[in-house]
């Protein structure tokens, strides 16, 4: 099977993870975040039905930044080894933002928590 990521995907640590939050107008649905990449996350599904391409708002933290709201569109779900997944993709991160998230996926890496 080809490989079809663009970007390398990290573990998040117990003691340094991003905590990412869908909004559905006042509905906050926290997502338990599985991986970790510049472009999007992985994350578990889980009761909130969503669907390929839908477009969904975000709150994200990063450690050690301020929260920032985004956006992304759902890439995939489906069932995996770890149970029923899903994988988003980020769109337009300002500059500050991406910089955050590639430093944050850089000190991951440093400390050997490839996916």
């Amino acid at each position: 099977m080809e490989e079809r990521r663009q970007n390398v995907r990290v573990r998040p640590a117990p003691d340094s993870a991003v905590a990412v939050v869908m909004i559905f107008g006042e509905r906050r649905v926290p997502l338990s975040i599985i991986d970790v990449s510049i472009g999007g996350f992985g994350f578990l599904l889980g009761l909130q039905p969503l669907a390929v391409e839908q477009e969904i708002d975000l709150e994200i933290a990063i450690p050690g930044r301020p929260t920032f709201s985004g956006r992304a569109r759902i890439r995939h779900v489906g069932s995996g080894s770890g149970g029923d997944m899903g994988g988003l993709q980020l769109l337009d991160l300002s500059d500050e933002h991406a910089s955050w998230l590639r430093g944050y996926v850089a000190d991951l890496l440093e400390r050997g928590l490839m996916r």
